[in-house]
């Protein structure tokens, strides 16, 4: 049944009507083309005179020299916004694509997460970013209108190459791939911008599985924003860290890189506990290697103390300029890193400035399931 002219001109209105009952019988794709002109209408009204629609502003985080970083104010806009699904933005400025996440009791903030530097893209057109910018998005988890409100990265692919944009992700590469050069399996806990993994994916390749996993699904789906890519030997994976884990069979990979963090930048305690470390030690094997990126001060000395018990050789590197520090944990030896000169991470071990972690000063015992992680299903959120 069509939609009579006289019911659309009350329709269209961007004030509310009561609308006779004649006009109820509409078809659903009628009231879905009625519902994204109204909210052309009403964003144009809205951002008469006014420029574009800030999303949010967020500090950007660089490493402007190998002893500082810059904090830059930014702001997400419908131009720059390329992907926005539930409590996750992809913009990109100047080549560079941020991965920001939005405060739930914060509006109009932002929070970086990522950094990924893309190179210039063709642009879009601005009818198409301003007919899809306007949609509400509403940091739901399910239902017919869960779909991404913005998506414009397959018409913006990213060609990030092998560059690696921040000093922590360089640093566990470095200790990894200098220790274990011909590795042929890693996984990757904590997808982020997927910058680690996309420097695995276009840099390395004798690794013939590299599974990326992350449990915010609206991180997943951004991956490719970041040229990431699944085919070929790579899964992207929407699934808790130690859930994933827990399903794999003994020896699975050479490398394991974890980057995970909740909103107080804590390791989640469900991935901290002396029970996960003995899984990632099973999935690993002997030979294999364990590289953590640790950010706070809080948790370093009892994570420490936590990989110290499930590993025979633990290292100690640092992010310089972050004040990040990175830990890599093995069975097998760490004295050895047979990689060439030429070879970029040799650079990035070197920066890294790995040595034996020393003991703890602080007399911590390690975590345990009982302490952090009396409910798995709640793994990737609260920390210990």
């Amino acid at each position: 049944m069509g939609m009579s002219s006289a019911c659309f001109s009350l329709l269209a209105l961007s004030v509310s009507v009561l609308v006779p009952p004649s006009c109820i019988a509409l078809t659903t794709d009628s009231v879905n083309t009625f519902q994204l002109r109204r909210r052309v209408r009403t964003n144009s009204l809205n951002n008469a005179g006014v420029g574009l629609e800030t999303v949010c502003k967020f500090e950007a985080l660089s490493d402007t020299t190998e002893m500082s970083t810059t904090r830059v104010t930014k702001e997400a806009t419908s131009e720059n916004v390329l992907f926005r699904w539930r409590d996750v933005v992809v913009v990109e400025d100047a080549g560079d694509r941020y991965l920001l996440f939005t405060r739930e009791f914060e509006s109009g903030v932002c929070r970086e997460e990522a950094l990924v530097s893309c190179g210039q893209a063709a642009d879009v057109g601005k009818d198409q970013l301003s007919l899809l910018s306007v949609q509400n998005n509403t940091g739901a988890t399910g239902g017919a209108d869960d779909a991404p409100v913005v998506d414009h990265c397959m018409q913006k692919p990213c060609n990030s190459g092998a560059q690696v944009s921040l000093s922590y992700a360089r640093s566990m590469l470095g200790g990894a791939f200098s220790h274990r050069p011909q590795a042929k399996s890693v996984a990757v806990l904590g997808l982020g911008g997927g910058m680690m993994a996309g420097w695995v994916q276009s840099s390395r390749p004798s690794v013939k599985q590299l599974d990326a996993v992350d449990f915010n699904s609206a991180v997943v789906k951004a991956a490719r924003c970041f040229g990431l890519k699944e085919g070929g030997g790579t899964r992207l994976v929407d699934q808790d860290g130690r859930v994933f884990l827990s399903a794999q069979s003994d020896n699975t990979y050479d490398i394991v890189l974890m980057d995970v963090f909740n909103r107080e930048d804590q390791i989640p305690g469900c991935l901290s506990t002396s029970e996960y470390f003995a899984d990632v030690q099973r999935v690993l094997g002997e030979q294999g290697l364990l590289a953590v990126n640790v950010a706070g001060q809080a948790d370093f000395s009892s994570v420490l103390t936590t990989i110290r018990a499930n590993f025979k050789n633990v290292l100690l590197g640092t992010a310089k300029p972050e004040s990040n520090r990175i830990l890599l944990a093995s069975n097998g030896d760490l004295t050895q890193t047979p990689i060439s000169a030429d070879d970029q991470v040799f650079d990035w071990l070197s920066g890294a400035e790995f040595s034996p972690a020393p003991e703890s000063a602080e007399s911590k015992n390690p975590r345990t399931d009982e302490q952090c992680c009396t409910n798995l299903n709640k793994a990737s959120g609260q920390g210990c």
